[in-house]
């Protein structure tokens, strides 16, 4: 749904939110002015190391090049040829050498060798009590997790390396490996998959909403509330994550559509709000620090929204009326947060978002970027079966 950009229904605000660009470790600064907008970041030139000389040829070794042999020369050369024959004669009638550490058995033994060596049955990849603990483990993983998204090859090889205390890293194990995933999920997880269900409170998760967090697939609402609500009540009394349908509610409805939301949640006695905003096909993110006074922007595409932020603050206004907290009326300041992590592709928003809820939620640093996104949506998946966080 498109953000057009007009106040909110039915409710005409006062007041105005100065909005600012910060860092990760900023706390504050002046506002932005409304007409502002912010240069983007242009990209970097990187040079590159290898500096390639067009044009030039390269210098060619040139030969010496002996039209004429002395008769000396000749005289050796032909002394040499004869006693090269009487070896080899002298060879042919003792036969090959016995195999010694210090001693060869020339030609015929060579070709022994290599004989043998093809003859010799090659060691494979993975023995039948691998194969076996395989299947064993990929079993127990469709039973928890519906199919084998979250499972990863590195996963299965761990597995192997804890049971039979060796390793099997190298490339052509981790080969077979791979096949053997790929085919039990033709051959088993299919019937399995139609069936599986995540309930969570109110929530239901299918393979449909699950199958959101494989490969590049944009996450769905059920996903983003109920992982959101799994962040909410890892520390339920510092945190209320709001549904995703709120924000369009009340950019379209006003303070009206959802003034009952929170009924019997005591927004201001929290620590943190976590507001996940969904605007035509993109996913970002408002947060408010409750003591800080401060409403802050996520986006993983680094968009100035200033709209958003400014909704919610005159959310905040209406909310402290009508519960009688004027003491959260005024002081409030807007913040774009800059130096979080980007993605690259139009489909993983969805998954910052939730890495962003979850980091604000614990406390912890943003250390992730696009690259740890499929490892993290793996991850999610895991939380989600298990309807607990990983920590």
């Amino acid at each position: 749904m498109r953000d057009t950009g007009g106040s909110l229904a039915q409710n005409r605000w006062q007041g105005d939110l100065g909005l600012t660009a910060v860092g990760q470790d900023d706390t504050g600064g002046g506002g932005i002015p409304a007409d502002h907008l912010m240069a983007p970041v242009s990209g970097h030139s990187i040079p590159s190391p290898m500096h390639l000389k067009l044009g030039q040829k390269e210098p060619v070794w040139m030969g010496e090049y002996v039209e004429d042999e002395d008769e000396d020369n000749l005289a050796k050369l032909d002394t040499l040829e004869q006693e090269e024959e009487e070896l080899e004669e002298e060879n042919r009638e003792q036969g090959p050498w016995d195999q010694g550490d210090d001693k060869f058995d020339g030609a015929e033994g060579r070709e022994s060798r290599v004989l043998n060596l093809a003859e010799r049955p090659m060691q494979p990849a993975l023995t039948e009590e691998h194969v076996s603990c395989v299947t064993g483990f990929l079993e127990e993983s469709l039973q928890q997790y519906g199919s084998l998204i979250p499972i990863h090859v590195d996963d299965v090889t761990d597995k192997l390396q804890n049971v039979f205390n060796e390793s099997f890293s190298q490339p052509h194990r981790k080969a077979v490996v791979q096949h053997l995933m790929q085919s039990f999920q033709r051959s088993s997880g299919s019937a399995l998959a139609k069936g599986f269900r995540v309930n969570y409170k109110r929530h239901v998760l299918t393979m449909d909403d699950l199958g959101t967090l494989y490969g590049q697939n944009w996450l769905n609402d059920q996903v983003m509330n109920m992982y959101g609500d799994l962040v909410m009540d890892s520390v339920p009394e510092k945190v209320h994550f709001f549904n995703s349908f709120f924000y369009d509610k009340l950019r379209t409805k006003g303070y009206d559509g959802v003034k009952r939301w929170t009924k019997n949640v005591d927004i201001f006695g929290k620590e943190l709000l976590l507001i996940p905003i969904h605007l035509e096909v993109h996913w970002s993110l408002v947060s408010v620090d409750i003591s800080r006074r401060a409403i802050t922007y996520f986006d993983s595409q680094r968009t100035l929204n200033r709209r958003c932020p400014k909704h919610i603050f005159k959310y905040l206004q209406a909310e402290a009326i009508k519960k009688d907290r004027r003491d959260f009326l005024d002081g409030w300041k807007g913040y774009f947060k800059m130096n979080v992590g980007r993605q690259n592709n139009d489909s993983d928003c969805g998954a910052f978002v939730l890495q962003y809820c979850k980091c604000l939620a614990l406390g912890e640093a943003f250390t992730f970027g696009q690259l740890d996104m499929p490892r993290l949506r793996r991850q999610m998946y895991k939380e989600l079966c298990h309807c607990k966080l990983i920590l």
